[in-house]
């Protein structure tokens, strides 16, 4: 008999159409992942927020169009989920090469979202991966930082060109609850502020 690991996850998305209305399109995804690597995974809409009252009123004026895509359910037959499963196994056995991945990556905290995002990996793995991060001279450590969520646990934070990536992990830095980029460049990080766009 197949067992399978379930993880949901929140996310968000900028929509700007040359002007007329910018709005925050939410969406929810649900994966389930097999021990032979079969699975599915089911995406559906989540809130839309505008950012301002007349964005919205634009957006009604213009026909109410479509900011999002319907929702979908796409089926993976055994095999198809199991890469990020043997990519863990193989980092977490290879130290320095798990190090040096990060070290040389030009975008290392978009690296560790890929890396632990939407999956379930080891706690002892995980950490490593934030002990590795937290040591580069492009990140700064954060304390207190929240995902959407409200959870609040300790963020690690860098600027990518013109985004600055937040990712928020648990306080004993065996899970990433969170990651947001944002599309500029604050002064600052500020603590326990809820995420807007983060997986959890």
């Amino acid at each position: 008999m197949v067992e399978f690991e379930y993880i949901w996850s929140r996310g968000a998305h900028g929509v700007h159409i040359h002007g007329q209305f910018d709005a925050l399109v939410g969406s929810e995804r649900e994966i389930w992942i097999g021990d032979d690597g079969s699975g599915l995974i089911r995406e559906g809409r989540g809130p839309t927020e505008f950012f301002t009252e007349e964005g919205r009123a634009r957006w009604e004026a213009a026909g109410r169009p479509p900011l999002d895509h319907d929702p979908s359910v796409d089926l993976f037959a055994p095999g198809c989920l199991s890469g990020i499963r043997a990519r863990h196994a193989q980092l977490a056995a290879d130290q320095a090469g798990l190090h040096a991945m990060f070290v040389d990556h030009p975008r290392p905290l978009r690296e560790v979202e890929r890396l632990l995002g939407e999956t379930t990996a080891d706690g002892e793995f995980c950490r490593a991966v934030y002990n590795i991060a937290s040591q580069l001279t492009s990140v700064e450590v954060v304390l207190e930082l929240a995902d959407q969520l409200g959870r609040v646990g300790t963020g690690l934070v860098g600027v990518v060109g013109v985004r600055q990536v937040e990712l928020v992990f648990a306080a004993d830095c065996t899970e990433l609850l969170g990651y947001t980029p944002w599309p500029c460049r604050l002064s600052s990080p500020q603590p326990a502020r809820p995420f807007r766009g983060a997986r959890s």
